[in-house]
Parts: structure tokens; C-alpha cells; sequence
């Protein structure tokens, strides 16, 4: 979906897009929000989104930053005793 530049990635094939979310996972800017609406190009606001706390948001949700790393509890909870 990304071509690398000699600065800042660009999205260069949207349409190959199939919202895994795992660019917005390895961002180290927490600088990526993902759509889940993968089918046509979503609009977005920049300062809204960053006022509302979208940008890095699937990154915190899932645990992958230092300030959401108690989440990776759960997830080894339940592989751990399946539940």
C-alpha cells in the first residue's frame, strides 16, 4: 500500500488496502489511523482526529505502547487458560 520515499512514506496503492491495521501497528509515531471503511477513500479532519485521540488508537487498544502494556495481560490470560 506504502512506497518508501526519501522522506515520509505515501500511500501509493490504496486500493490494495485490506484494513489489517498493521501499519497503523508498527507506526512509531502513533502518526497512522486506519478506517475500518476500507472501500472508498475516508475524509479526515487531522486536528480533529488528534484532538479525539484516533491517531494510534488500535496501537494503545491492543497494548503495543508503554502506556497500554497492562493490556497484553488479557491476551496472555487467554492463552493461557483459554478463556
Amino acid at each position: 500500500v506504502f512506497d518508501k520515499t526519501e522522506g515520509l512514506p505515501v500511500i501509493a496503492r490504496q486500493a490494495d488496502c485490506q484494513t489489517c491495521f498493521l501499519c497503523e501497528l508498527y507506526c512509531p509515531e502513533d502518526a497512522l489511523f486506519v478506517s475500518p471503511f476500507a472501500e472508498q477513500p475516508q475524509g479526515i479532519d487531522v486536528v480533529a482526529a488528534r484532538q479525539s485521540g484516533l491517531l494510534g488508537s488500535y496501537r494503545r487498544a491492543v497494548g503495543w505502547t508503554k502506556d497500554s502494556e497492562h493490556l497484553r495481560e488479557a491476551d496472555r490470560s487467554f492463552r493461557l487458560f483459554g478463556q
